[in-house]
Order: C-alpha cells, then structure tokens, then sequence
C-alpha cells in the first residue's frame, strides 16, 4: 500500500488547526439526483441529462458539462468538480 504522505500531513495539519482554532467539522450535503430528465430541442429530438443539487428549493447557479463520450462514462469521471472546505 503506497502512501501518499504530502497529503496524509496536509490532511493531519489542517485538523490541528480547526482544532486549535475551535472551528467545527465540516459539513457536506448528500445532492438531490435526478437521473434521465427529458429536454425537448426545437427540432424534436430529446436530450436525457442528470441533475445533482443540493438538498433544498432556494434558485442556484447552473454548472453545464457537455460531452460526446455519455452521462456516466470515465471522461466524465475524470472531469467531477467535488466540494471543498472554506
């Protein structure tokens, strides 16, 4: 097992300092998904698309990812924007 230890010690050091600085864990939502939405285009054909957003109703920006490989191949794996910390 290889062991990456740059991160191992970011990962340590940053919990020493929200330890330190009392700062509370971190919190991240389990998204809302839809899968399969149907969008009609002005010449008939219909596009499928997922939706991931977080829980909750309030109006949020739209991040689009366009790609000719599918919804759910590995170049879309390759290209996930994950949540940080603030």
């Amino acid at each position: 097992m290889t062991v990456d230890w740059r991160s191992a010690r970011a990962a340590m050091s940053g919990r020493l300092v929200d330890a330190w600085l009392r700062v509370p864990p971190a919190t991240i939502a389990v998204p809302q998904e839809t899968r399969d939405m149907t969008i009609p285009m002005p010449d008939g054909a219909e596009l499928l698309a997922d939706r991931l957003r977080p829980p909750g109703e309030t109006p949020l920006p739209v991040v689009l990812i366009r790609s000719p490989y599918g919804r759910r191949g590995a170049f879309l794996a390759s290209h996930v924007v994950l949540p940080v910390r603030r």
